[in-house]
């Protein structure tokens, strides 16, 4: 089965904002939910770099055979995208406890087994490669854990600033800290065409 993911444009700069943004139009009166059953949820893993092909093609198999279990997963996925978000909202405030514990659960399980490997030339730190279906998790988990802790990097997330609603999240790379837009080709260029609109009407 082919996967939609037309709309899982990776602007956010990090793994954890990208999957935030798996909840498209969050500010409107009408938010998309993009995570619509489990195959999404691991196509969009695969997608974003959190999995690779052949765990992704394990989890779709057994999120077949347990439908269950593959739903939990989702709404587990769910749950934590809205802590994380929360979370990056509240930023110097404390966070809510289920928050706190919904990612510290996520990242006990994803931070079992950490190994050293050599790959391309280079150390890296390895993790193991879970069949369990709450492994999409794994990787957004820890690097959930990496941002909020990051300081420079926390300090750096966006919101779009569209009025349409869009509320996708992203790190702001440039020197100013002047991004202001998901992306300039769609929300920038909207803000642009209302200003002008705006104008010749005022002109008018």
């Amino acid at each position: 089965m082919r996967i939609d993911l037309s709309w899982a444009d990776l602007i956010g700069g990090r793994l954890a904002l990208d999957f935030i943004n798996t909840k498209g139009d969050r500010l409107s009166d009408a938010p998309d939910e993009h995570l619509a059953d489990y195959p999404t949820l691991v196509a969009w893993a695969q997608h974003a770099g959190g999995l690779d092909a052949a765990q992704a093609r394990r989890l779709t198999h057994k999120g077949a055979a347990s439908p269950r279990a593959a739903a939990a997963a989702v709404a587990e996925a769910v749950a934590l995208r809205e802590a994380v978000y929360r979370m990056l909202q509240a930023r110097e405030r404390a966070p809510e406890a289920a928050d706190m514990a919904l990612l510290n659960a996520a990242f006990a399980r994803a931070s079992a087994d950490p190994h050293v490997v050599f790959a391309g030339g280079q150390y890296h730190v390895g993790w193991r490669c879970s069949d369990d279906l709450t492994a999409p998790l794994d990787a957004i988990a820890r690097d959930a854990v990496a941002l909020l802790s990051s300081g420079d990097d926390v300090a750096r997330v966006r919101q779009c600033e569209s009025e349409g609603g869009c509320g996708w999240v992203f790190l702001d790379t440039t020197k100013g800290r002047t991004r202001r837009w998901c992306d300039m080709k769609i929300c920038g260029n909207r803000a642009k065409a209302r200003r002008h609109y705006a104008r010749k009407k005022a002109e008018s």
